[in-house]
């Protein structure tokens, strides 16, 4: 009796054939993966670190840098950094196996260079971006600008 089932379970091991797939399917349409960053598109404006719920993002200001970080060991995939990026500098990919023996390949940074102030110094924006956002080549802040408009006005108006 005892072979007779043993009997069975060779047999329909044998007629199963091989049970392990070589390769994983594609995912399908519109499957969220890692996220990838464009850094010749990013602004640098910080929104995708506001916006995600794990904070892995960080966006850290360096003396004529702006230093963006994101370790997507703890991502948990949900793409709200993607959906607030103003310029689609992030993206979300396909690729979902996160299992490595090396955790520093899931870290990525960039280090964005900032314009400054002509004035006072403080960071403008992204250099490269500068053009797109402020059209104005003074290379002056708001406040400056502000200052700068004030002391026009100042000189120029006239009492009666």
């Amino acid at each position: 009796m005892l072979w007779q089932a043993k009997y069975r379970q060779a047999v329909l091991a044998v007629r199963t054939g091989k049970a392990t797939v070589i390769s994983p399917p594609p995912p399908a349409p519109g499957f969220r993966g890692l996220p990838a960053l464009d850094a010749a598109r990013c602004l640098g404006c910080g929104a995708c670190a506001t916006a995600c719920p794990s904070r892995l993002i960080t966006v850290a200001d360096q003396p004529g840098a702006r230093l963006w970080k994101a370790d997507f060991g703890r991502c948990i995939y949900c793409g709200r950094c993607a959906e607030v990026c103003p310029s689609g500098a992030i993206a979300m990919t396909d690729r979902y196996e996160t299992a490595i023996t090396d955790p520093a390949a899931l870290r990525i940074s960039a280090t964005l260079e900032l314009a400054q102030c002509s004035r006072c110094g403080r960071p403008l924006g992204v250099a490269r971006n500068l053009a797109e956002f402020f059209p104005d080549p003074g290379g002056l802040c708001p406040a400056c600008k502000r200052r700068r408009w004030a002391g026009r006005l100042k000189g120029g108006a006239r009492r009666a």
